[in-house]
């Protein structure tokens, strides 16, 4: 994989605070959820250095312009495209930080005015609860509904009752208010999916630029808190 740029690199040093806002909402339909966030969902596709394909998974964006992932996605890419629902070209992306053991990575790319799709708390999840996810298994979004079944790893792993291959990876799996409760990350022998808790993925965030804009040397001594309304660093 491409080393990140010395600048980009030296600019995550800004203390970032977990602000997970509570959203006053009613449940809705999965079906609606499902449609009003298929053209919200990313292929994310890595090359090698002979800019042949690698591996495929699932991308959406947690504000305008940082995309989230699964690590193992991107891991050995040399160069990476986010392809709309179309099969359209629409970004190339570069690591802003990522965590091989966490398996989550965040993607700046060049489009900064991206609709977002809001993270939840994972904390709240309860077993039994309906969750829906939306993945590319193949050249289309493919909606997928299950329960919630029980944490894996305490606070950070959950599995739930759908069947997940591997271009689901990095697809968001919400609740019934439309928030991305976890990440669809791994598949389980007993036939269920497991997903990296929304909560979790903001706590590996650890130190991040203000602005995640790619190339651009950003330095604050402010702390950062992350807007689960409105999907904002600040």
């Amino acid at each position: 994989m491409n080393p990140l740029p010395t600048k980009l690199h030296k600019s995550l040093i800004i203390a970032a605070t977990l602000l997970l806002t509570a959203i006053a909402a009613s449940a809705f339909d999965f079906t609606q959820i499902a449609r009003a966030n298929y053209g919200n969902v990313y292929r994310v596709v890595s090359f090698n250095e002979d800019n042949q394909t690698g591996s495929i998974g699932t991308g959406f964006y947690i504000s305008p312009n940082v995309l989230l992932t699964n690590y193992h996605v991107i891991r050995e890419a040399w160069r990476i495209g986010i392809f709309s629902v179309d099969g359209k070209l629409v970004s190339e992306a570069r690591v802003v930080k990522a965590s091989a053991k966490m398996d989550v990575a965040f993607l700046g790319t060049e489009r900064t005015n991206n609709t977002f799709i809001r993270l939840g708390d994972s904390n709240e999840l309860s077993t039994g609860e309906g969750l829906m996810m939306l993945g590319f298994p193949n050249d289309k979004p493919l909606r997928t509904e299950g329960t919630a079944q029980a944490w894996v790893v305490p606070g950070v792993v959950f599995s739930y009752t759908a069947a997940i291959d591997h271009g689901n990876s990095g697809g968001p799996v919400f609740n019934a208010y439309g928030q991305a409760i976890g990440m669809a990350t791994f598949a389980l022998r007993n036939g269920q999916a497991g997903a990296i808790g929304g909560r979790a993925i903001l706590e590996v965030l650890g130190v991040i630029p203000k602005r995640l804009i790619i190339g651009v040397d950003v330095r604050s001594d402010e702390d950062v808190a992350y807007d689960a309304v409105h999907g904002v660093f600040k």
